[in-house]
Formats: C-alpha cells, sequence, structure tokens
C-alpha cells in the first residue's frame, strides 16, 4: 500500500460508541470517519499487515483483529449524507476490481442503492439485513449476492464479525462471465435474476455451514485487498472467481432468492426442479419430473420453458452434449461408452444428433478439440 493518510476501523467503532454513548443516536460511517480526519486523528505511512503469509492461515481471533487494524481512508468528499446512491468509483480503490471491508457496529441505518455487485457474509455472530420490504437476521455462515441497483442496509450492534466484498458492475459482467455463461442451469437461472434487464431489485443467499473453505478463500480476498502490488487485482479476481465456484459446487441446494418479481417460494421450488435435472440428466424426463415434484406435466412444462427459455429436451440435449464434448476432449473413451455415459442408448442416435447440432462428427471433433 502506498504511503497515505487513514484511520483504522478500531478507531472508526470506538467512535461510533462514544457518539451513541454521548447523544443517545447513532450516525454515520462517514461522519465518523470525517470527523476523525477533521480533528487529525489520522495516521500517515503505511499500516503494517502480514505480507509474509497467506491470510487464510492466519486463525479467526487473529484475523478479527487483524480486521480492525485495516486502514479506512477518507472517501467521502465527493458524496453528501442524503446520497441514497454509492458509486463503486467513489468508494473503491481504483487499482482494484473487488474491494473487502467490514461492518462497524452503532452505525445508523440508512437505505440505499450502489452501481456494484455486493457479496456480504457473516463470519461471527448475526447482523440484521433490510432489503426492500423485507427484514432478515442472518447467523454466521450465511452469505448474499446483491444485485446493484438494490435498495438495502445492513446493519450491526454487537461485536459481531460482517464483511462485504465490492465487485464492479464490469468485472462481474466480463472476469465472471465464464462462470455464469456454463452450461449449467444454476448458473443459467442466477444470471437471469442477478442481470434483470428491468432493474428489479434481487438477491441470492447460501448458507454456508460456516465452512473453512468459504471463511479461508475470503481471508485471502482481504489480503489482496489492502497489500497492494502490481499482481493484486489479479489474485483478488481469481479469489474471488474461486469464492463463486464453492458456492456453486457445494451449496447450491441452500440457495434463497428474492426477487421483486417473484415470491421467494417459488424460486425456491424451481432450483430444487434444477438441482434435480442437473443431476439426473441422463435418464430424466418429464413424466418422471413431473412425479417427483408432484406437479401437472403440462404445468411443469411451461415453468420450465418460462424460467429458462428453453424446453426439458432442448436443456437435456445441451447438458448432455456439454458432457460429451468434455468426455471427446479429455478422455480416450469409444463413442459407445460416451453415447451410454450421456444418456443415449442408441449410439447411431448420439452421433446424428451430435453431427446436426456441431456441424461435424464426434470423431471429427474430438481430432479437433482434443486436449
Amino acid at each position: 500500500m502506498h504511503p497515505t493518510s487513514y484511520v483504522t476501523y478500531a478507531q472508526v467503532k470506538a467512535q461510533s460508541s462514544r457518539h451513541l454513548k454521548q447523544y443517545g443516536s447513532k450516525t454515520s460511517f462517514k461522519n465518523i470517519v470525517t470527523y476523525l480526519f477533521n480533528h487529525n486523528l489520522e495516521h500517515i505511512g503505511t499500516p503494517a499487515l502480514p505480507s509474509d503469509v497467506l491470510w487464510s492461515t492466519i486463525n479467526d481471533a487473529t484475523f478479527f483483529d487483524l480486521l480492525d487494524n485495516l486502514p479506512v481512508r477518507n472517501l467521502f468528499e465527493n458524496f453528501s449524507n442524503s446520497s441514497h446512491s454509492i458509486a463503486a468509483e467513489s468508494i473503491m480503490p481504483e487499482a482494484l476490481e473487488v474491494f473487502a471491508i467490514r461492518y462497524v457496529p452503532d452505525i445508523i441505518e440508512h437505505m440505499h442503492t450502489h452501481n456494484f455487485f455486493e457479496v456480504n457474509y457473516v463470519m461471527s455472530g448475526h447482523c440484521k439485513m433490510t432489503f426492500e420490504n423485507e427484514t432478515r437476521v442472518l447467523s454466521t455462515g450465511e452469505l448474499y449476492i446483491i444485485a446493484p441497483h438494490s435498495r438495502h442496509d445492513v446493519t450491526v450492534n454487537d461485536d459481531s464479525i460482517v464483511i462485504s466484498l465490492m465487485l464492479r458492475k464490469n468485472t462481474f459482467d466480463t472476469t465472471f462471465f465464464q462462470l455464469l455463461a456454463k452450461e449449467d442451469l444454476l448458473s443459467s437461472f442466477f444470471r437471469t435474476i442477478l442481470y434483470s434487464k428491468k432493474e428489479t431489485t434481487n438477491y441470492i443467499s447460501f448458507r454456508t455451514d460456516n465452512s473453512n473453505d468459504i471463511r479461508n478463500t475470503i481471508k485471502d480476498i482481504f489480503m489482496e485487498s489492502y497489500i497492494s502490488d502490481a499482481y493484486s487485482n489479479t489474485c483478488i479476481i481469481s479469489r474471488t472467481h474461486l469464492l463463486f465456484s464453492l458456492l456453486l459446487r457445494r451449496y447450491s441446494n441452500t440457495i434463497q432468492i428474492y426477487d421483486s418479481q417473484k415470491s421467494s417460494n417459488a424460486h425456491a421450488d424451481f432450483i430444487q426442479i434444477l438441482l434435480y435435472i442437473q443431476n439426473h440428466y441422463q435418464n430424466v424426463t418429464l413424466e418422471n419430473l413431473a412425479s417427483v415434484f408432484h406437479y401437472n406435466m403440462s404445468y411443469l412444462s411451461r415453468m420450465i420453458k418460462k424460467n429458462t427459455n428453453q424446453t426439458l429436451v432442448d436443456i437435456l440435449t445441451n447438458m448432455r452434449m456439454t458432457k460429451a464434448r468434455e468426455l471427446l476432449c479429455h478422455t480416450n473413451l469409444k463413442l459407445e461408452q460416451i453415447s451410454s455415459i450421456v444418456g443415449y442408448n442408441s449410439t447411431d442416435h448420439f452421433s446424428k444428433l451430435f453431427k446436426r447440432i456441431h456441424k461435424m462428427t464426434p470423431s471429427d471433433y474430438r481430432k479437433n478439440h482434443s486436449c
């Protein structure tokens, strides 16, 4: 980090507590930081932060102490107390596409929006999240992704540790496009929710069981946010990509979605249907799916089409062909074996369908794309 002026989160926490005790009311994060700088309480130089170890190797107690010593710069000259919209350009370091901060206790509630994606995670304790007309208490291990332009607020009133990752929208659009554009039903569904063209208010939440893999990845994202060098931006993007991949791989079954256009229950039911299709794509049928989830087949068919813009047949074909391409590229399995693995009883039918979609036979595809 280049020499600069800063205060620490410990100073901000102490001042918020003093203000509440003295005046009997809370004040804003901006007011506290401004007060500390106006009273010449800032530090000059580079904060002493561990740079010789991965922060994921630091135990929780030490990491929580480290969070108190992280620097807070005076970034608030460009927006006022009355502003209900926060721009990434005014709060994130220019050199970073992703930036990590922590929430401070006893800060005034202030509903707001911003033009970036926000990933919030409860590392210890709990917090209150107000989102449009909904208020939830989130506990240790809960993580949620808030889409841009969504009106919300997060408050912490004790020693709970709640962190926030800010992701520039263009970075989310480009850097993580490969992850969200996969031939994966959940990724496709998330993309539909988070990239709504009508700026609807949406979030997706996960329950991670307070797992070490998620916590450690987040610790290293903090490291890259504050130990800044020529490689930090590349590393922080990679670590955030890893975080999302872990969430999709391990905690898809815990997802809850808030969508201002639909009920959460409707989304929860459909997510379970998508998970079932993904796990049984080789042999699932509409009749089987309707039986498992107790839906009328015609209604279920319309639901799938409405939410994915594809029929079940199209979805299954795409998934089977994706797996077939992977096996053709990375294995020496015979076509008969690949056909059976992806769900086709007839190798001839598989080959004809593959050629119709890819304009070449499976054998030619293997020759042209072998890895």
